[in-house]
This record gives C-alpha cells, structure tokens and sequence, in this order.
C-alpha cells in the first residue's frame, strides 16, 4: 500500500469521526437542496443513534466509539478515491500534500454538517474588519498593497480574495511587477483590482454576464487610477471560437454548456489562444473562475501556455473530477509545472490548483 494511500485512510477516518452537527448551510454555502437538507438531516439522525448505541454497549461490548459511515454510491470521490494519487503526488509541498488530502477525504465523506479544517476565528476577524468600514454607495475605501481602491461591498469576497489572496501561494505563484493577466471570470471587478493592486501593467478581464458586466463598469468608474490597465472582454472562454453557448443566468454562478436548442440566452465563446494572437499579447499569469468551464478553456489555451508558461491560479471545486482531469492536462503539457493546492472556505468552495514553470 503506497504512503498516499495510508495517509488516505488515516485523514478518511480522522474526518469521519466529526459529528455532523452543525447546520448544513453557513456563510460559505447559503442555500442547499432540499435534498441536501434531507440526506443531512438523516446523518444527524444516525449519529445520534450511534452515540445512544456506543453510550448502551460500551461498557461490555467495547470501549472504543465505533464510527458510523453512510457513502453515497453516486459520489465521485467514493468511486474514484485512488484515481487522485497521481495528482497528489505532482504537488510541490507538503502543505499542499495534506490539504490535498482533507479535501478529498471531506467530499468522499460528504457529510453536509462536517466541517473542513479551517481558521475560521481568522476569517471572522478579517470580515468583522472590513464590515467596520464606513459602507458609501455600496462600495469601500480599501487600502491594497498600499494602493487605495474601492470595492462592491462583500466583506467574504473581500476576505477571500484580498486578506487571504486566494489567487496567490505562498511567493511562489504571485503577481509581479509587469505581469500580463487574463482575469477569467471578471464577475465585479474586484480581482481585476487586486491584480493591478500588486502590479499587474495589463489585465484582460473576461465576463459576459450583464449584471457582472454593469457592476463590472461601476466598479472601474470608482477606480480610475487603475481602469485604464483593465480591459473588459465579453466573451465566454472555451476550447472553440465563435460558436454559441448556453446559459441560465445565476449570478456568480452561472455556468455554460453547448446548445441543445435555439433557445434561452447564449453567448459566443473565444479560446484564449485566438485572443492572445488578436491582440499579439503574452500572458504571464491566468487565472480562471469560471463555474466548470475551466478545463475546455485551459485546452483552448494550450498553445498560449506551452509558448508562455504563464503562472496559474485555476479553481477546481465547480466540478467533482476538476482535481483529477485538470492537473493531468497542466501535466500533459510537458511545461515543467510545479503544482499546488490550497482552499479558503470550510465548506469544500474555493479551493484553486496553482502551477508555475520551475524553469523561468
């Protein structure tokens, strides 16, 4: 048995020993299903039978709590739970190792009350801070890496992309001075500020949302020092220019797929690669939030990244095979990446695969 393996069962049984008490929705996943709410009503009725039957039995049967176990035979990482070995074993740190793992462990457990391990007092301290900041108009005077800029107010979004930077690890996937940056996934605006923030001389934001793309301008109009560096592309990345893609609308996390029909709202799609050459640009850092579209638009980026090999910050949680398939294409490109890992939400959202050259 490989050390991934036992350190596997090791973090499988250290997390399955959580009760699954809490309430299965928080400030990182306000709403579930009713079917969620469901399954996690039944694991709190069986963890309580299982307390009851260890508190009956203990005294002359064992005194060791057994662990009570419920996994669902349609979930990905209960199927696939070695298939993640490869991937573990390209990342770059220990660190990233044993994050790694708990995430994995969290979602073959996929119990709606547990909880991933997490700072969560630190979290609290940072959105209590920002949320004492006078709020004007819906937006704050924000001081980032000693640039003042203002912000949509959303003191988690803040938190997440700004105190704990979750499109940078450690000093090794960082923006730099002089970096070009493709900004996959504008939503409001706020990353594209904290890459200019850090020194970014070009960001190429990508969002095709209305609503994103109002808020989006607002939020440029407030920061005028920076909006001249920030271009705004409204167009959908994928593996294939100029074909129509489908959409329902969602906010933040609206995700698309190819046509079935005439109907509803599209978009048209543009590969990264065909934008990079319109604008005879190089890229120095990607970074991609974009609701499961991830993968067909690192394929569409194939030849800007074997030419450039351009920092990546890629979120792999929208979908349940991101943390296998999406490490085996940045590997397949034979770049030289040194992969990490990391997660900013106790809940399993938010968790970004970082790669960099180790040869530039």
């Amino acid at each position: 048995m490989s050390d991934f393996h036992l350190k596997l069962i090791k973090e499988i049984n250290r997390q399955s020993r959580q009760k699954p008490d809490n309430a299965c929705v928080n400030r990182f996943r306000p709403h579930v299903s009713s079917r969620v709410k469901l399954i996690h009503y039944f694991q709190v009725i069986m963890n309580n039978l299982q307390r009851t039957f260890s508190k009956l039995t203990k005294s002359y049967l064992s005194r060791y709590e057994p662990t009570l176990l419920l996994l669902d035979q349609n979930n990905y990482f209960v199927n696939s739970i070695y298939c993640f070995e490869k991937a573990y074993e390209k990342l770059g740190d220990e660190a990233s190792k044993e994050k790694y793992l708990s995430y994995i462990s969290f979602n073959y457990i996929r119990r709606y009350g547990a909880r991933l391990p997490f700072d969560i007092e630190s979290f609290d301290a940072y959105e209590r801070e920002l949320s004492s900041i006078v709020d004007t108009d819906g937006y704050q005077l924000i001081s980032v890496n000693e640039n003042e800029v203002y912000l949509p107010f959303d003191p988690i979004g803040f938190t997440i992309n700004f105190k704990l930077q979750q499109y940078a690890y450690q000093n090794r996937v960082v923006i730099e001075n002089g970096d070009v940056v493709l900004d996959c996934g504008a939503a409001n605006g706020d990353t594209a500020l904290y890459f200019t923030a850090y020194g970014a001389s070009k960001v190429y934001s990508f969002e095709f949302l209305k609503e994103n793309i109002i808020k989006f301008n607002n939020t440029m109009l407030r920061n005028k020092a920076f909006s001249n560096l920030i271009e705004l592309v409204e167009r959908a990345l994928w593996d294939e220019s100029n074909i129509r893609l489908s959409f329902s609308e969602n906010g933040n996390a609206t995700s698309v797929q190819k046509c079935s029909s005439n109907e509803g709202d599209t978009v048209q799609t543009i590969t990264i690669d065909e934008f990079t050459a319109q604008k005879g640009t190089h890229v120095d850092f990607i970074k991609m939030d974009i609701e499961g579209a991830e993968l067909n638009a690192l394929r569409g980026a194939k030849e800007t990244i074997l030419k450039y090999k351009p920092k990546l910050a890629i979120c792999v949680y929208h979908k349940d095979d991101d943390l296998v398939s999406i490490p085996d294409f940045i590997d397949s490109l034979n770049c030289d990446y040194e992969m990490y890992f990391d997660y900013y939400t106790d809940t399993g959202a938010e968790a970004v695969l970082y790669a960099r050259a180790v040869d530039k």
